[in-house]
């Protein structure tokens, strides 16, 4: 399904040297960015997906919860304006983090 827009989520075309010669030849000027990332810390092999989230104190749980009570309680989502769909998809239910036993 996004196959035909895949091509939009390459950030940089790659070419060869003497491909880059040829387009800077025939076209001029020829953009080649470098992209380096500065990272000081040792990568790790994997990431934390479980219990890394920030802890929050009770006064913050409080004022969240005020908020969202307030916003139930001013909300009629009863007939809603715009109409949402939901998709159950049984192949994407097999997805596995391969890492993961």
């Amino acid at each position: 399904m996004l196959r035909p827009i895949w091509k939009h989520l390459k950030a940089h075309r790659a070419c060869s040297d003497e491909q880059s010669e040829e387009l800077v030849a025939t076209k001029g000027l020829l953009f080649s960015p470098n992209v380096h990332y500065d990272w000081k810390e040792p990568k790790p092999d994997k990431y934390a997906t479980r219990n890394c989230y920030p802890i929050q104190s009770d006064e913050t749980i409080k004022t969240i919860r005020e908020t969202l009570d307030r916003l139930i309680l001013s909300t009629n989502l009863s007939q809603a304006e715009n109409k949402v769909g939901i998709v159950y998809d049984e192949i994407m239910l097999k997805h596995r983090n391969m890492a993961e036993p």
